[in-house]
């Protein structure tokens, strides 16, 4: 498979809250990896299908982001499904507070992908 991401993926491997706007619902999933374009997380129920969907995410406690995403790809895996979500349409605040969080999660291993961080 060719990877066609512009932007490497950080490590992150902590349960998140999302709130599906589209259907009112809420549940835990495992965002897996994380960057300002997107995030490949697991589910224990699988998402709707439809083109764009409209998310909240609550990063621990003290970051929370609205997002709308597109699924890229889908792996079903006994238990769970793991889908590769690729955001759209982010407010400039909510990509200054999730740049903060990657920082804050991740900032240690920029130096290896120093050719991939893009400050802002």
């Amino acid at each position: 498979m060719i990877d066609r991401r512009s932007v490497p993926r950080w490590e992150i491997n902590s349960p998140v809250t999302v709130y599906h706007k589209d259907d009112n619902i809420s549940e835990v999933c495992c965002m897996e990896n994380l960057n300002l374009k997107g995030m490949r997380a697991s589910f224990s129920n699988p998402l709707p299908e439809r083109s764009l969907s409209h998310l909240g995410l609550f990063l621990l406690n003290d970051f929370h982001m609205d997002v709308s995403f597109t699924v890229c790809w889908k792996q079903e895996v006994p238990g769970h499904n793991v889908y590769g979500l690729e955001f759209h349409s982010m407010k400039d605040e909510d990509k200054d507070a999730l740049y903060q969080y990657l920082h804050n999660k991740v900032g240690h291993k920029w130096e290896e992908y120093w050719w991939a961080v893009k400050e802002y």
